[in-house]
């Protein structure tokens, strides 16, 4: 994607940002001038992506952060203020899909864990950076998923979890429009990352599944960049509670 100055001055951090979807994010934001703090609890995988984007010119930074951990939360965010100030731009892309019956023996602990990052990620992020989104009367983006509208057996708690995370992203933008902060969210389709890898490589699933895509192909994690941009920047300024699925037609199909 061409490079603009879209985000010029702008400071947003991106959850998930070591790898796949969160790291193309980041990758655009950078491009399009911000500067980009990328967070992740895999503390080896989010250096190992900071030296690659910096070696590639990229203005950006990490911090460690386990989402699901509200103290933690409040932790990364005092330590992101004193060293960068307010953030603009937040990005809720952190996310896991355990895959599991309804009645699995280990249904408790997987349903938990989904409903601990993919839904209370937001929450503990959201409101650990609240006060400097309101001085800087930013924006957040919420990643979802098409899951959140189209279940499909084994995704009790990724589903439920994305779909709580629909509706949240419309209350916080009812909530927070007074304080002139915009909250929406991007629902991916079937995007190659290591969470779709299981889906991707069974022949039949694999064919059912791009049947489903009128594009007639799976996305890639640069196609989620322009959906980002957009609501991150000044052209979306009227844009709140808004869902942008990046998925190929599947929905629609």
């Amino acid at each position: 994607m061409t490079r603009t100055d879209l985000l010029n001055q702008k400071c947003a951090l991106v959850t998930g940002a070591a790898r796949g979807n969160g790291a193309a994010i980041a990758k655009g934001l950078c491009d399009h001038g911000a500067k980009v703090i990328l967070a992740d609890l895999d503390e080896r995988a989010l250096e190992e992506q900071l030296t690659m984007m910096r070696n590639e010119g990229r203005h950006c930074s990490a911090v460690v952060l386990d989402v699901s951990d509200p103290d933690a939360c409040r932790l990364a965010a005092a330590k992101v203020s004193i060293d960068h100030g307010d953030l603009d731009i937040l990005v809720n892309n952190a996310g896991i899909r355990p895959r599991h019956s309804f009645d699995a023996v280990d249904r408790d602990d997987h349903w938990n864990r989904a409903i601990r990052v993919n839904l209370e990620g937001i929450r503990n992020t959201t409101l650990a950076w609240l006060d400097g989104l309101r001085r800087r009367k930013g924006t957040v983006i919420n990643v979802t998923s098409i899951a959140a509208f189209n279940a499909s057996p084994g995704s009790i708690g990724y589903s439920t979890s994305k779909a709580g995370a629909e509706m949240l992203s419309k209350a916080l933008a009812c909530e927070l429009a007074a304080d002139g902060i915009r909250v929406n969210a991007i629902a991916p389709g079937v995007i190659e990352t290591d969470m779709t890898i299981t889906s991707r490589n069974e022949p039949v699933r694999r064919d059912r599944l791009l049947s489903r895509i009128p594009m007639g192909r799976f996305g890639k994690p640069e196609d989620l960049v322009g959906a980002s941009v957009f609501l991150a920047s000044d052209l979306s300024a009227y844009v709140t509670g808004c869902t942008i699925v990046v998925d190929g037609g599947y929905l629609a199909n």
